[in-house]
């Protein structure tokens, strides 16, 4: 009977190692592709801040915007 209870708890410890690591896998995939858009929107601002700088002043220019940043992330991440 004692084989089986350690089988057993080997099994138990290697699926507890396997789902963390597949967790901390995972975290850091998101946490990855979270900052690579942050980036991304950050270098396309200091890009239309250079190039343009007067170009956000106007309204429509300034909805437009918007509009592009809801593309990039997404409907659920609006301000409104």
């Amino acid at each position: 009977m004692k084989a089986s209870s350690l089988r057993l708890r080997i099994a138990l410890l290697s699926v507890a190692i396997s789902g963390l690591v597949l967790a901390a896998f995972g975290g850091a995939s998101w946490y990855l592709l979270y900052r690579q858009k942050i980036e991304a929107v950050d270098t396309e601002l200091r890009a239309l801040g250079t190039r343009h700088p007067g170009w956000l002043a106007s309204r429509a220019n300034f909805d437009r915007f918007g509009t592009s940043l809801k593309f990039i992330f997404g409907e659920e991440h609006t301000t409104e």
